[in-house]
């Protein structure tokens, strides 16, 4: 007598497919996890070729998220390796939460070179970020990142700004013809 690998039905004349799945849990199964599988493998060619750090960031917690379901619907077997992957879902999950806290850490030395140049300079525009991001200043922060998590600070540096306005203590004011930022209450 057979027993369904993730529901635990058992049953005389249940029919159990070729990776161990009830009828019910099968359909499931076929639904759920090759849709799974093409969101992570699309999502990590989007954290190998984005520009931007916080597409890596979003992308890479998505994996997450999905390794995570895929986790969950697995009842006592592994749907990785069901799909033929070399690693387990416990395996990728560890190697994406690692990913994702490398690439944490790049965003937050990020929004420290940008008080560090507000600190040092005064108002600065987002010309003055990426000059000082690129300085021999920074330049710990930048040996940081591996080949395939090279970003463009400018492409990333927008988003970061509009966030630290949002949570951090500066702000950005109009001068002439462009805009500075600037620790709040410092105009």
């Amino acid at each position: 007598m057979g027993a369904c690998k993730r529901c635990g039905k058992k049953g005389l004349f249940l029919k159990l497919s070729a990776i161990g799945l009830c009828t019910d849990c099968q359909q499931r199964y076929d639904i759920e996890i090759p849709r799974e599988n093409e969101i992570i493998k699309e999502s990590l060619k989007i954290v190998q070729s984005s520009p931007n750090l916080n597409t890596k960031i979003s992308r890479c917690e998505l994996i997450i998220d999905t390794l995570k379901k895929m986790k969950n619907f697995g009842g006592d077997f592994d749907v990785i390796h069901d799909i033929g992957c070399d690693t387990g879902v416990d395996e990728m999950l560890s190697m994406y939460e690692d990913l994702y806290q490398i690439l944490s850490k790049m965003k937050n030395n990020i929004e420290t070179v940008i008080l560090e140049c507000i600190d040092q300079n005064g108002p600065s525009s987002k010309q003055s970020f990426i000059d000082y991001y690129n300085s021999d200043n920074t330049k710990y922060i930048r040996d940081e990142t591996d080949d395939d998590l090279i970003f463009d600070i400018s492409k990333t540096l927008p988003d970061i700004l509009i966030e630290m306005e949002g949570h951090l203590d500066i702000k950005k004011n109009k001068t002439g013809s462009k805009y500075l930022y600037t620790f709040f209450g410092k105009e």
